[in-house]
């Protein structure tokens, strides 16, 4: 669909299109701000007008993802060339782009890449997200028994009735 003949109704299909308020688009538009939740809300309601809006929404949102996509591969290859020279795998280079002869090697910059581009690929969780456990793999953790007898001790000091068997299955 070609650009509306109104340039005021492409101005405000334009901004509707990138997330602006009907009203907001209406009034930035240079329509008059009067009335303008009414009548920006009436202006859409054309088919033009609306149709307009739907395809530069299209647009936006494919040229969002292009820019996405070009941008994650840049950081990604970013990384992974810092990780590279932070090894000493890559020489160091002049201005000119030419080798030095050199390598240089920074532990703390490889593990940082390392670090993002894990996270990137989704290789870590979060420490302070609560994950919830089966029974099963709290008990297969080291300090499992450990801790079963530190509260057993502390439930007799506290006068409780205590089981020697751990609970069987899920918690409630």
């Amino acid at each position: 669909m070609p650009t509306l003949k109104n340039s005021r109704h492409e101005q405000f299909a334009q901004l509707i299109a990138v997330g602006k308020s009907a009203s907001e688009a209406y009034i930035h538009a240079g329509f008059s701000a009067k009335g303008a939740k009414a009548s920006a809300h009436r202006l859409l309601a054309h088919s033009h007008v609306s149709a307009r809006v739907e395809e530069l929404r299209v647009c936006v949102s494919q040229a969002a993802v292009t820019r996405a996509s070009i941008d994650r591969e840049f950081v990604i290859n970013g990384l992974k060339e810092n990780f590279l020279r932070a090894m000493q795998q890559e020489p160091v280079r002049d201005r000119d782009g030419n080798a030095t002869g050199e390598y240089s090697y920074s532990g703390s910059v490889a593990n940082r890449a390392l670090e993002l581009l894990g996270k990137e690929l989704g290789m870590f969780v979060d420490r302070n997200q609560n994950v919830p456990m089966t029974m099963e793999q709290l008990r297969a953790l080291p300090i499992f028994e450990q801790f079963l007898e530190q509260a057993a001790t502390e439930a007799k000091r506290l006068g409780l009735d205590v089981d020697d068997e751990p609970p069987k299955g899920e918690p409630n």
